[in-house]
């Protein structure tokens, strides 16, 4: 959507940013004119946000979660409960016709509120996750606005996300 900002900047936006290597990565690519809010749980990502002081940065709290690198917990639930986002960039372990999914059920409600506090739903996942194994459904494709990926969408899954609305970008 627009911005609302010459050039497409992004200032006074907020953005979430989830857990995982791929969500990182949109946090290092973040363009240099961005000076909005970044609202994050993943380690990681506050950590890259340290060399970019025009970005103000919202850490949320809990236990760490060594395997993804993530602060979870009923405390970072709650935290989440007074956090209104422009845009929640997901990650995923998986995408079918049916949504994105997850592994194991650690980050899942945590996965759920940010995608509650968001106006939008990016969801971010390479191809190797591309119609893959996840045990357990984060979102249907219907809550998501955009999939960002490198390779095209397999046709099944093609033509699901172009019914649910999502927008595909390949890059």
């Amino acid at each position: 959507g627009s911005t609302g900002q010459p050039g497409g900047q992004a200032n006074g936006k907020s953005i979430g940013i989830d857990a995982g290597t791929t969500a990182l990565e949109v946090a290092l690519q973040l363009p240099a004119r961005f000076s909005g809010t970044v609202v994050t749980h993943s380690v990681p990502v506050m950590t890259a946000m340290l060399s970019r002081p025009s970005i103000h940065t919202i850490g949320i709290g809990g236990d760490l979660v060594t395997e993804t690198q993530a602060l979870v917990s009923g405390m970072t639930l709650r935290m989440l409960s007074d956090i209104r986002l422009d845009t929640f960039v997901l990650g995923g372990n998986s995408l079918d016709d049916k949504g994105v999914y997850v592994h194991t059920a650690l980050e899942l409600a945590v996965k759920r509120a940010f995608i509650e506090a968001a106006r939008e739903v990016i969801l971010v996942i390479d191809s190797t996750k591309v119609g893959g194994i996840g045990a357990i459904r984060v979102c249907p494709l219907e809550q998501v606005r955009h999939i960002v990926t490198d390779v095209p969408l397999p046709g099944r899954l093609a033509m699901a996300a172009d019914a649910s609305g999502s927008d595909v970008t390949v890059c």
